[in-house]
């Protein structure tokens, strides 16, 4: 197998993926019919608002939602089975050993209770049986320098209370790569800490995913992170795809609205001090009742009456872009916005 044909096969097939919750004010539908794929050693970055659904899509991928929720409909594909209906104990047995994670907050992670070393202990215990007690350390210490966490002799008996936070986070991914899964979903892994350390983290993944040869699914609302370390973004809005492609497409030439409005609220450094940052006007879809168009027509300059009454599909755009916009619909006419002058009334 080539590199070219390696890095484009998918290690993970979500398909028309519908997740929900049961809360006091009825069902609310956080993922709906989220479709994508993950390849070999990608790193793909799921981008969005807070409440678009991003994190819900990550721990439905490893079942690690809270009691109210529930997978509704859909597949997750991996190494040829469904993980949607994949019983318990061979689920466990997928989760830190071939698909791991790392949350925002590493302290959500860790145990207060036990010193770092023996906490990565557990993990390689769990999956890597048949481990001598000597071995066990010697990798835990090599895990350690791996993720250039220094002088790991001396930390390995600290608690996290002792750790700056980059260090916490780096501990974290330490635990995550300890059994080198094929798949490392970072949830906002970065969000939490100053610009220097985010750097280090970033540099970090990298490093790992080329060291360790696996795929990274990164979910994160910076779009700076985006485009520093993601090969593919998929951008999510409502609990919906909005727009999918490569990171150079996604930032040159976005064809859905809100990608367009994310990406112009972004500050531009080379531009005047008097530069007037721009801003999506109105708020987030109320998910207890999402609008029954596409959920960004309330607050997209560009809609119309059929945008609020339908859901557009996932129009291809050419090469591996996607797009969920009437403004792409094959009948749209060509030379402009097809919307525009019509506004809500068109």
């Amino acid at each position: 197998m080539n590199a070219q044909s390696e890095i484009s096969h998918p290690i993970l097939s979500v398909r028309n993926l519908r997740t929900a919750f049961e809360t006091n004010d009825g069902s609310v539908e956080a993922v709906r019919g989220v479709s994508f794929d993950l390849r070999h050693k990608e790193v793909l970055g799921i981008v969005g608002e807070s409440g678009s659904g991003k994190t819900v899509t990550a721990m439905s991928i490893l079942r690690l939602l809270p009691p109210n929720g529930f997978i509704t409909g859909g597949e997750i594909l991996f190494d040829g089975s469904d993980l949607t209906k994949m019983k318990t104990g061979s689920l466990r047995r997928v989760r830190g050993d071939r698909i791991a994670m790392v949350f925002q907050d590493p302290m959500t992670s860790l145990n207060p209770l036990m010193p770092i070393g023996g906490q990565i202990e557990e993990m390689i215990r769990e999956h890597r049986r048949g481990m001598s007690a000597s071995d066990v350390k010697a990798e835990v210490l090599r895990l350690l320098k791996l993720v250039s966490i220094p002088e790991p002799e001396a930390r390995y008996n600290t608690y996290p209370h002792e750790f700056s936070g980059g260090m916490r986070q780096r501990a974290t991914i330490a635990m995550a790569i300890a059994c080198e899964p094929d798949i490392l979903i970072a949830d906002e892994p970065t969000t939490a800490l100053d610009v220097t350390i985010q750097e280090q983290i970033l540099i970090l993944l990298e490093n790992l995913r080329d060291r360790l040869a696996m795929s990274v699914m990164f979910i994160t609302h910076d779009l700076g992170v985006v485009a520093e370390l993601c090969t593919r973004v998929i951008v999510m809005y409502g609990g919906m795809i909005m727009e999918e492609g490569s990171t150079a497409d996604i930032f040159e030439r976005p064809m859905h609205p809100y990608t367009a409005g994310l990406l112009a609220s972004v500050p531009n450094l080379a531009s005047d001090k008097g530069q007037k940052l721009s801003s999506i006007s109105g708020s987030p879809p109320d998910m207890t009742h999402p609008p029954a168009g596409c959920p960004y027509s309330p607050r997209c300059e560009n809609a119309r009456n059929l945008c609020g009454a339908y859901v557009p599909p996932l129009f291809e755009a050419g090469g591996e872009r996607r797009s969920s916009c009437w403004l792409l619909a094959p009948e749209a006419p060509s030379g402009g916005n097809p919307f525009k002058a019509g506004g809500r009334n068109g």
